[in-house]
C-alpha cells in the first residue's frame, strides 16, 4: 500500500459512519455555495446512495475532521459499474480549511483505493479515474492539476426561467406522449438512455448493474415522482425520453431540472428534442416552478446545446470532467 501524505497535526481521518450522513450534507452543501454553485443536495439523497446495493460506506468514504471533531473535508469512490474502468469520485474541503493539504490527502486516498478495482477489468483495458468540478473555482482546478489529472470534457449548467408560458410543443406526426406511471418499464427506458450515452448495445453486465443502480434510487427517493417522466412513442417503440425531478437548490423558488433528454437516432431532426423539452417546461410551469436547469457536454456531438438555446436556455455554470489514469490500455500488438 502507498504511504498516504500526513494530515495537519491534530486531523483525523476514517471511514464514514451513518450518523455523519447530516454533517457530510452539511459539508458538501458549504462547499457547493462556495464555489458558487446553486446545487444543494439531501439527505434522503446521501441516505440512498449509501444504501445503493454493492456500495460499502466502510471502504469506499473518507472523512476528515479538525481537532474540533468538527468534519471538514470528505471523498466518496463510486466503483459500481460493471466493469468498473471509471471510477467516479466526489470529495471536498470545507472552504475555511483549504490550502491545508486535506485535498491532497483524500485525493491520494481515492487513487489507493481505485486501484483496488484493476482486479475487476480486464487486464488489457485502461482504467482511469474521473470528477467533475466547478470550472470557476479556482482551488479545485488547480488541486486537480497540480496532482495530474487532465481536462477532457468541458459542460454547462443551462436554465430557462419561466416567466410566462412557454412555447406549445409541436409533435412529430403519429408520436404520443406516455408517463413513466403508465409505462414503468426502467429496462426500456434504460435502453433509450444507453442508445444515446454510446450508439451501441452496451456491455449486459454494466447495464444490469445500472438497471438495478437506478431502480434502487427511484425506490428510495420520496420525492420520485413518476408523471414526470416522459416518454414520447411512435406505435410501440419509444422515440424519446425525457426525465425529470424537482432540483435541490438555495433558492426559495422552485426549480426543476431535466436530469435526462435523449432522442433515438431515427426519430432525430423531426423537433421531438424540442417538443420534449418544450412540454417538460410546460408541466413545469403549470406545477409553480420558476426555473428549470439541465447540465449538457458542450462539445456534445448531436449538438444539444443549440436545441437548448433555441428553446430559450442559456448558461449559468461551467462543469468540467478531470480524469486520472491508474492503469493504461494495453496496446495491440501490430
Amino acid at each position: 500500500m502507498t504511504r498516504l501524505p500526513s494530515l495537519p497535526r491534530g486531523f483525523t481521518a476514517r471511514a464514514s459512519k451513518p450518523n455523519d450522513a447530516e454533517q457530510m450534507v452539511h459539508l458538501t452543501n458549504e462547499c457547493f455555495e462556495a464555489a458558487g454553485d446553486d446545487t444543494r443536495i439531501t439527505l434522503d439523497a446521501v441516505q440512498s446512495r449509501f444504501s445503493t446495493p454493492g456500495f460499502n460506506p466502510a471502504t469506499s468514504t473518507l472523512v476528515v475532521s479538525s481537532p474540533e471533531d468538527r468534519l471538514v473535508g470528505l471523498m466518496i469512490v463510486d466503483d459500481l459499474a460493471n466493469p468498473p474502468v471509471h471510477p467516479s469520485l466526489h470529495g471536498c474541503v470545507h472552504p475555511e480549511y483549504e490550502g491545508k493539504g486535506i485535498g491532497t490527502f483524500l485525493l491520494a486516498w481515492a487513487e489507493e483505493r481505485s486501484r483496488q478495482t484493476l482486479d475487476r477489468v480486464d487486464p488489457g483495458t485502461g482504467v482511469s479515474m474521473r470528477q467533475y468540478v466547478n470550472g470557476t473555482h479556482e482551488p479545485s482546478n488547480r488541486l486537480l492539476q497540480h496532482h495530474g489529472w487532465q481536462k477532457i470534457r468541458h459542460g454547462w449548467i443551462m436554465a430557462i426561467d419561466l416567466d410566462e408560458q412557454p412555447a406549445t410543443p409541436s409533435w412529430p406526426d403519429r408520436v404520443v406522449l406516455r408517463t413513466f406511471k403508465e409505462m414503468p418499464d426502467l429496462r426500456v427506458v434504460f435502453d433509450v438512455l444507453c442508445e444515446a450515452w454510446h450508439g451501441s448495445n452496451p456491455d449486459q453486465k454494466w447495464l444490469e448493474a445500472e438497471v438495478i443502480r437506478w431502480q434502487h434510487l427511484i425506490d428510495n427517493n420520496p420525492a420520485f415522482d413518476p408523471t414526470g417522466w416522459f416518454l414520447a412513442l411512435e406505435g410501440s417503440e419509444i422515440a424519446g425520453i425525457s426525465l425529470c425531478q424537482e432540483a435541490s437548490t438555495k433558492q426559495n423558488t422552485r426549480v426543476g431540472e431535466v436530469q435526462q433528454l435523449a432522442v433515438r437516432q431515427p426519430w432525430r431532426r423531426r423537433g421531438l428534442g424540442t417538443a420534449l423539452l418544450q412540454h417538460s417546461f410546460n408541466v413545469f410551469f403549470e406545477r409553480g416552478y420558476k426555473r428549470v436547469t439541465l447540465g449538457v457536454d458542450a462539445n456534445n456531438p448531436s449538438k444539444a446545446t443549440r436545441i437548448y438555446e433555441g428553446a430559450g436556455m442559456r448558461p449559468i455554470q461551467e462543469s468540467l470532467l478531470y480524469e486520472k489514469e491508474i492503469r493504461p490500455r494495453k496496446k495491440q500488438d501490430s
